[in-house]
């Protein structure tokens, strides 16, 4: 038997439990956001980044203002590490954000 992860978008983060679409709630509740995708990337066996991937538009907005408005939404460990903005995020064949494109990036 191999373990290969779960099916569902929940993380272990820092020793905490952690529900990605959490956190994208919260970045999707700014108002300059259009549409967010966080992924979890495992840089160690026991270690990984929170990387969040934002569409704001035509606005380009620095990561020190979305990381500013998310530690008042958020708990410092739910915060993503890194932020990768552009005007729009990439779309499946089904029109939803391509997370196993953004997760192999």
């Amino acid at each position: 038997m191999h373990f290969i992860g779960r099916k569902d978008n929940q993380i272990k983060h820092m020793g905490y439990r952690i529900e990605l679409e959490e956190i994208e709630a919260a970045i999707n509740r700014l108002d300059y956001v259009t549409q967010a995708a966080v992924v979890y990337k495992r840089v160690r066996d026991s270690f990984g980044h929170l990387i969040a991937y934002v569409a704001t538009g035509s606005e380009l907005v620095e990561d020190t203002r979305l990381r500013r408005d998310l530690n008042a939404m958020l708990p410092p460990y739910m915060v993503p590490n890194r932020f990768v903005v552009s005007s729009e995020l990439p779309k499946n064949a089904n029109g939803k954000v391509d997370r196993a494109w953004l997760k192999n990036l």
